[in-house]
């Protein structure tokens, strides 16, 4: 099969390499879509994915052949990939919090141990599909990733309907929770970005500009002093949530949280029931996710995509579709 691969010098060339294995209880897809996320940008700015990794964990495809012991899936089944194999076993696990789970790095798709869907075939476990109907857009379906972990941070705040919404960041996470305030009820919904394109994109989903602190705001973007900026938009008692991986570090100042007596929410990935409900709704219709998706390229195009994002390319999710 052909594959994106990290090479030595960080970038992404396309390689034939040997089709993933069929070990019993997994099953092959052949990927239809995978999205470049923003925590795959930060991973190779950081220079923490080792030479020869296939990334990608944002992934829709069809199964091609079922492992020994598989039952609930078959070849020529549309499916979700959710990329966290949790281990069942840690103290996490067996707690109910598999998104917590202590293995998830070495188990999950994409992050430098095991093979992503960057590439034109990917082996999973059986339980890591979520079965959708073949007439779905595979592409719009491999947004479920990035929806549900908009998802788990808006169970973490415990939101209910009819409270305000803001968020920080517009990239593919921020457009993520926007679509989810409207559908979970928020009264109303605001956004900042430093980035044009990407607030049209945010006023396309339904968002307005900031007027008012907001019951929730959701630190979506990840940079420097974008927490406290947060923070200071959140409503006296209200909930602030950190959705963005932020790598590089930065430095915050408390007494804004304390005088504000805001709850603070870090939240990490989701469940797999969490990711199972948003590949639902998108795959039903019920959440539009089209107007996220802003750009879709063949895996020979992976590079120029990839390094255009970390350049500051006006986008939403691109889609590598192999």
């Amino acid at each position: 099969m052909r594959a994106a691969v990290t090479n030595d010098t960080g970038r992404l060339e396309v390689r034939d390499v040997p089709d993933p294995d069929l070990r019993p209880g997994n099953v092959r897809v052949r990927v239809a879509a995978c999205g470049i996320c923003g925590s795959d940008l930060h991973m190779v700015e950081s220079g923490i994915v080792p030479p020869g990794s296939i990334m990608g964990h944002e992934a829709a495809g069809i199964v091609e052949s079922v492992g020994e012991g598989v039952a609930s899936l078959a070849p020529g089944d549309h499916v979700a990939i959710d990329p966290f194999d949790p281990c069942g076993t840690c103290a996490n696990c067996v707690a109910g919090a598999e998104q917590r789970c202590v293995n998830n790095v070495y188990t999950t798709l994409g992050l430098g141990f095991r093979a992503g869907a960057y590439a034109e075939l990917v082996e999973i476990g059986e339980g890591m599909a979520v079965k959708v109907p073949d007439a779905a857009d595979l592409g719009d379906v491999a947004v479920a990733e990035p929806l549900a972990v908009a998802l788990h941070g808006y169970r973490r705040s415990r939101f209910e309907a009819g409270m305000s919404v803001g968020v920080v960041g517009c990239g593919p996470i921020g457009l993520s929770t926007i679509a989810l305030a409207r559908f979970l009820g928020a009264s109303n919904v605001w956004a900042t970005d430093t980035n044009e394109f990407r607030l049209d994109l945010a006023r396309t989903l339904g968002a307005d500009a900031k007027a008012s602190d907001a019951d929730v705001v959701f630190d979506c973007a990840g940079a420097k002093g974008t927490v406290d900026l947060a923070v200071a938009a959140t409503r006296m008692g209200g909930k602030t949530v950190i959705l963005a991986v932020n790598l590089k570090g930065d430095s915050t100042f408390p007494f804004v949280w304390v005088t504000r007596e805001v709850d603070m929410f870090p939240s990490l990935g989701y469940t797999l029931d969490e990711y199972a409900e948003c590949a639902g709704w998108i795959s039903s219709g019920a959440i539009d996710v089209k107007p996220i998706v802003t750009r879709r390229v063949s895996l020979e195009e992976t590079d120029e995509a990839f390094f255009g994002l970390l350049d500051g390319a006006p986008q939403g999710k691109v889609l590598i579709t192999p």
